[in-house]
């Protein structure tokens, strides 16, 4: 084993780092706007916007602690980390998973930070922290969206209700599969699965064990994260000169978040896609293009990549391939 993680425990890290590099090179010095965004950057710091800007890049930091709190929580079920380690532990996570399509990433350098024989239970607590954000994405996402909608009128009322009544069919047979990890085995004993995923899929009886009031502060800070995104984006798009009220930028927002949680894409059109989304959305309200894809991709390096460059550290400070 020794030899296996001396080979490819390095390998994995290079390639973590390669790919950050290059998204890195990709998005950030090689886009196409970047003059363009770095002139009206200065441009809205000589009018005195930059409060603004201050004020979003400090709740950065605050955004990543609610949720290193809230993995914290679940995790201290099974393991006793202290804040710093889960910290450590999700900042690694977005390093990793950033490189990564839809950041499942996330799974893997979150749980190097446990022991060995908790690192499933630690994936487990990991899905539960996303799971409970977005069900909050998409129940203020929808509320956000038919607010929207009312505005601008993007789709037909018709759509809009049987949308919405899909997501809430959908969430509830989630739910019900989630309370009922009896019937999810009772239907993988009878599946072709080979039996080490089936192994692996029992333990899902550590949802079980969580209680209502662990679910409601799993909830309660999700909730408290999705506040604190959403003043980050509205006030970045003050700090870059898209006049919107607080109505219109919690309609914008949570629509904008609800479509780009549910589209699966590599790394490399991340960016690209959250700035044809907001172009979607904010176009409605501004004619400032150059604006909005400054806010889109500021907000991007603020609570993806200074986050993740951090990470880095700890990410070739992992052993990999540690094993109990």
């Amino acid at each position: 084993m020794s030899s296996y993680s001396s080979f490819f425990g390095p390998l994995l890290k290079a390639i973590v780092f390669l790919l950050f590099g290059y998204l890195f090179y990709k998005q950030v010095l090689h886009a196409n706007e970047l003059e363009e965004m770095k002139a009206m950057f200065n441009d809205k710091i000589s009018k005195g916007n930059l409060l603004f800007l201050v004020t979003c890049i400090l709740l950065m930091p605050l955004n990543w602690l609610l949720e290193s709190l809230k993995w914290k929580r679940l995790v201290d079920q099974f393991e006793h980390i202290s804040m710093y380690q889960s910290f450590k532990a999700i900042i690694t996570g977005i390093s990793v998973g950033i490189v990564t399509p839809q950041r499942i990433g996330e799974y893997g350098g979150r749980v190097l930070s446990l022991n060995p024989q908790n690192r499933l239970k630690g994936v487990m607590a990991t899905f539960v922290c996303s799971l409970f954000q977005n069900l909050v994405n998409v129940l203020i996402g929808l509320m956000g969206f038919y607010i929207l909608n009312e505005q601008i009128a993007l789709i037909e009322k018709r759509w809009m209700v049987m949308m919405v009544a899909t997501v809430v069919f959908g969430l509830l047979i989630l739910y019900f599969l989630y309370r009922n990890t009896k019937f999810v085995k009772q239907l993988l004993e009878n599946s072709p699965l080979p039996e080490k995923i089936k192994s692996a899929v029992y333990k899902l009886s550590y949802f079980k064990k969580l209680s209502t009031g662990m679910h409601l502060q799993v909830l309660g800070l999700s909730m408290l994260r999705y506040v604190v995104y959403l003043f980050q984006y509205i006030l970045i798009l003050w700090f870059f000169g898209i006049e919107i009220y607080l109505s219109q930028g919690f309609a914008g927002v949570s629509s904008i978040y609800l479509i780009q949680s549910g589209i699966p894409l590599p790394p490399i059109l991340d960016i690209a896609a959250r700035a044809e989304i907001a172009f979607l959305i904010w176009g409605n309200f501004s004619e400032n293009i150059l604006g909005i894809l400054s806010a889109t991709f500021g907000l991007w390096i603020i609570n993806l990549i200074i986050p993740s460059l951090f990470g880095l550290f700890y990410v070739f400070k992992a052993d990999i391939f540690k094993s109990s």
